[in-house]
């Protein structure tokens, strides 16, 4: 039997070579065995056909006188003899002609034939001879004898029996020496197996053989132990090198974030001065150079951030930090904060989330806003002229799962394709050259795309050198069912109609797909002419005109002025952020003034608020906070912070709840103790005592007191934040800024029930007509506030919005004063508290610019880390002044 090579190949060594010599000994004595039979059927053969030849001439001779004289009784007598030749079956006489004169034929054998002749042919493996008789030189016939065979096949049939027993005695010795041989070969490549095994499962290199072999194997086994030995002494360089090149990378990681700190030091006091020295009285000139001044610090400014974050990611300091957060907001904050850029080089920034995508998702949004920010800024950078568009769908939602599609595409340079894999590592970038137009540390997509590999989700680009680039971003979400996730109805819009008057094509095709969404009916013109055209011809007038300021031609200023009195309601969108502008629309008469891009919820409530829907929607906000079952519930409020404090009373007094105020930790315990309360909303940071002991303490009273329920503050709002309050003996956890709703739903799952009869204190109603007008002034680009989120918080009532706005500008500089006093005094855990009041006071109006940094402070200092003074109290006192601007200049 034939092994498969495939199954041989699965056998042990020892095995093989078993197998191996048994196969060979086989095939050795069966070749011979062969050999050797068939060398016996030719002998036998020829020495057969021999004897039989020569029988068969000396019946011949004996025979001729009978056959000369045709005796056949002569010759049958001769014949005679042939009975005692057992192998002869028939033997025959013949004449000349042919004729049979006598014969001889054994009984049971074969018939001799009665008629021959000389061209008679008889069977090869018959052994006949014929031999002719001849008197005198005469032939006168023939002598034809024929023998049996059978003894030859039995002969070979003995041979054959004889030959396997020899080849299964052979067979036999050779597997036996096999055995004793392989143990023999086989013990020391065993040994060396089992050395490798055992390196190879330990990784202990310190292994040696020993062999006192002088052979192969002996060779083989030194060969094994310097090999054993090399590796040994390679791993341990190899390990030094690589805690040396940790060690270094950790350090040249803290090297470069401190020298990040240091040098952003002295950049913030250039870029501070230079834009106080811009606002000063200048020649052309001297404007030129210390605008190329202020330029140039900028970029600097960003690739030192760059350089910073890439150290915290080699050091692996980046954790996530999944939230709840608002989407569309984020986009719009991003959009609008790199909205200057895009203007300063003319060029289109758009911006649209598909109407499937959930505005209220769980994922860190630090990590998107910066994702964003690095894509969509590095589009700018490589575009001279055309757009920017920035789309978010949703590829997948499963239940509460998302997962997003971010496509920035642009019309700028484009990349070759052998240089699109390479711009996602660190320094590249696809000009490398030292000529290269465009600057930067090349860390934008490096950073971007650690990020997304960090959430899981999925980074790459598609692109041709002179026709743009679009970068794809694919990341897992969740979506936050708590909240309401989609855009408040625009039904005060439905049936309206607008005119869209936009010269970018791709911009006009966003507007429309959007006012579509909210039932308006959108009509489109690419230009001045065709916008004055459309009005004056139109069989209805337009109850919207949405204008665009920077076009070809005529631009929106020009149409609105030719308009006068014919003009609808005008919503004028620009791409620049100019106090003239705005000064321009006054003096025409426009109704609303928008800056590029144009988010939805921003552009919802605007059109809501010229449709006059606003007013009403404000007065209702308060009355939808009003809940009976809260009526006459007493809480104990515990804020330190004034700001926070006047629009949390607010909002309290309109749920219909009695409200007692205390400043700090100690303060809540004392009158809990005193007094009867159903629940107490306890900050977390405060003075004396923060909410975390406060709770301990309240925990530790007399039994009826102690049960009350606990509901945290926090500015927070980071993973592990609500585990640490319920640990801490909280209830529930509503973070900061408050949102009006979700602070009245974590009421209500108190399950607290007021007293029956309590006369429920009259609502606040905003009865104060809106005053549209621009929300920023000069000077306020550098903040984003977030008025309807705001106005939201405010329970709609303008009264309460001006008291928080008063508070607000009280408490900035005091904010801003305890901050710098904890810095010059080094003390970090003040540092901490101070940033963390300033930045939830903040925070209730948006400002991410001016949050994020007291937010890096805060974090800087609880890590008890250097913080960068200079740099970072002049960063929040140029932010805060602008943030003042807004405040003062934000009307609801």
């Amino acid at each position: 039997m034939v092994i498969p090579y495939h199954s041989f190949s699965k056998l042990s060594l020892s095995k093989k070579l078993i197998a191996f010599a048994l196969f060979v000994s086989g095939v050795s004595l069966l070749l011979s065995a062969i050999g050797f039979a068939g060398s016996q059927y030719l002998n036998f053969k020829l020495s057969s056909r021999q004897k039989l030849q020569a029988v068969a001439a000396v019946f011949a001779h004996q025979n001729s006188a009978a056959l000369s004289f045709q005796d056949a009784e002569a010759a049958t007598e001769s014949l005679f003899i042939l009975e005692s030749m057992k192998p002869v079956l028939w033997a025959g006489i013949y004449d000349t002609e042919g004729a049979r004169l006598a014969a001889f034929e054994r009984g049971s054998g074969e018939p001799a034939p009665n008629v021959y002749s000389p061209q008679q042919v008889f069977p090869e493996e018959h052994l006949v001879a014929v031999e002719p008789v001849r008197w005198k030189g005469e032939l006168l016939g023939w002598f034809v004898i024929r023998t049996d065979e059978s003894e030859f096949y039995r002969n070979m049939t003995d041979f054959g029996v004889f030959a396997s027993i020899l080849l299964l005695l052979a067979l036999t010795v050779s597997w036996v020496m096999a055995v004793r041989l392989q143990k023999t070969v086989l013990k020391p490549i065993r040994t060396l197996a089992a050395a490798a095994q055992k390196v190879s499962s330990q990784q202990d290199y310190s292994v040696r053989v020993e062999t006192d072999a002088r052979d192969e194997t002996g060779l083989l086994f030194d060969t094994f132990n310097k090999m054993l030995g090399r590796i040994e002494t390679s791993n341990r360089e190899l390990a030094e090198a690589r805690d040396q090149a940790l060690e270094a990378s950790s350090t040249k990681s803290m090297f470069l974030a401190n020298m990040s700190h240091e040098i952003r030091t002295p950049m913030n006091g250039i870029i501070g001065m230079t834009r106080l020295a811009l606002n000063t009285e200048l020649n052309h000139v001297q404007r030129d150079y210390l605008t190329m001044v202020s330029e140039s610090a900028d970029a600097l400014l960003c690739i030192i951030n760059d350089i910073l974050d890439f150290s915290k990611i080699e050091a692996g300091l980046l954790e996530l930090d999944p939230h709840p957060f608002n989407l569309r907001s984020v986009v719009d904050q991003v959009m609008k904060s790199l909205a200057v850029r895009a203007h300063q080089k003319h060029l289109e920034l758009l911006f649209k989330v598909s109407p499937e995508v959930p505005s209220n998702l769980i994922m860190d949004s630090t990590r998107i806003r910066q994702i964003l920010i690095n894509l969509v800024g590095n589009a700018i950078k490589f575009t001279p002229d055309g757009e920017v568009a920035l789309q978010i769908t949703a590829d997948e939602i499963q239940g509460n799962k998302i997962r997003l599609h971010i496509a920035v595409s642009d019309t700028g340079i484009g990349i070759p394709k052998d240089k699109q894999s390479a711009i996602f590592g660190s320094f590249a970038q696809a000009d490398t050259s030292t000529t290269r137009e465009f600057g930067g540390t090349g860390l934008g997509l490096s950073i971007s795309s650690f990020l997304v590999d960090l959430m899981n989700g999925r980074i790459w680009v598609e692109s041709e050198p002179g026709q743009g680039s679009t970068f794809h971003v694919v990341l897992e979400g969740q979506i936050n069912n708590a909240a309401d996730s989609k855009l408040p109805p625009q039904s005060i819009l439905r049936g309206k109609s607008a005119l869209v008057v936009d010269d970018n094509a791709t911009n006009r095709r966003l507007l429309d797909e959007l006012l579509k969404r909210w039932g308006v009916i959108p009509t489109l013109a690419e230009s001045g002419g065709e916008a004055i055209r459309m009005v004056r011809e139109a069989s209805l007038p337009f109850d919207f005109l949405l204008l665009d300021v920077n076009m070809p031609g005529m631009d929106g200023f020009t149409v609105a002025e030719k308009l006068g009195g014919e003009s609808p309601i005008t919503l004028m969108l620009s791409s620049s952020d100019l106090s003239s502008d705005t000064a321009r629309c006054r003096e025409l008469g426009i109704d609303y003034y928008m800056t590029k891009p144009i988010g939805e919820n921003e552009l919802a409530g605007a059109l809501r608020q010229l449709a006059g829907e606003e007013r009403r929607q404000s007065s209702r906000s308060a009355e939808a906070l009003a809940t009976p079952q809260l009526s006459g519930l007493r809480v104990l409020l515990a804020e330190d912070n004034p700001v926070n404090q006047a629009l949390a009373i607010a909002l309290l007094e309109q749920m219909s709840l009695d409200v007692t105020v205390v400043g700090n930790g100690a303060e809540a315990v004392k009158m809990v103790r005193r007094n009867r309360f159903d629940f107490v909303l306890m900050d977390v940071q405060m003075p004396e005592m923060d909410g975390f002991q406060a709770t301990q303490k309240i925990r530790e009273l007399e039994p009826d007191k102690a049960k009350i329920p606990i509901i945290a503050l926090t500015a927070h709002a980071i993973k592990g934040d609500r585990e640490r309050c319920l640990e801490a003996g909280m209830d529930e956890y509503v973070s900061k800024p408050i949102d009006p709703e979700i602070l009245k739903l974590t009421i209500l799952g108190l399950g607290l029930q007021g007293p029956e009869g309590a006369e429920r204190p009259p609502v606040e109603e905003n009865r104060e007509s809106p005053e549209p007008g621009p929300e920023s002034s000069n000077g306020t680009a550098l903040v984003t506030i977030d008025r309807e989120g705001f106005l939201k918080r405010a329970g709609g009532s303008a009264k309460v919005v001006e008291m928080v706005k008063s508070q607000l500008l009280k408490q900035l500089e005091p904010a801003g004063a305890r901050l710098k006093k904890a810095v010059a005094e080094s003390d970090a855990s003040e540092v901490k508290a101070a940033a963390h009041a300033f930045r939830g006071m903040v925070a209730n109006l948006g400002a991410p610019e001016l949050t994020e940094l007291l937010r890096a402070v805060e974090e800087a200092a609880a890590a008890e880390q250097r913080i960068p003074t200079v740099l970072q109290l002049d960063e929040i006192d140029r932010i805060t002044a602008a943030f003042r601007n807004a405040v003062e200049a934000l009307h609801v």
